[in-house]
């Protein structure tokens, strides 16, 4: 990994921590999808209308061809 990557890694962190992420979020499929949403609304979100992911790119959001953003955040 890089600085960028243990930055983010180390903002993600911190940003599970805040939420107290352990005792919020049940370790199941449901649970993992509402922490991913919760920790990631500002970036990226699902929009069922068109079956796909969108991103936020600092002005607009924008479809996510194939949710690939939204899975490399993962």
């Amino acid at each position: 990994m890089n600085e960028n990557d243990n930055k983010y890694v180390n903002e993600v962190l911190k940003k599970l921590n805040e939420l107290n992420a352990v005792e919020r979020f049940p370790m199941n499929d449901r649970g993992s999808a509402d922490l991913f949403a919760t920790v990631f609304m500002d970036v990226s979100r699902y929009n069922p209308t068109k079956k796909d992911w969108m991103y936020y790119d600092g002005t607009r959001w924008v479809a996510d061809q194939e949710g690939m953003r939204a899975k490399k955040k993962c």
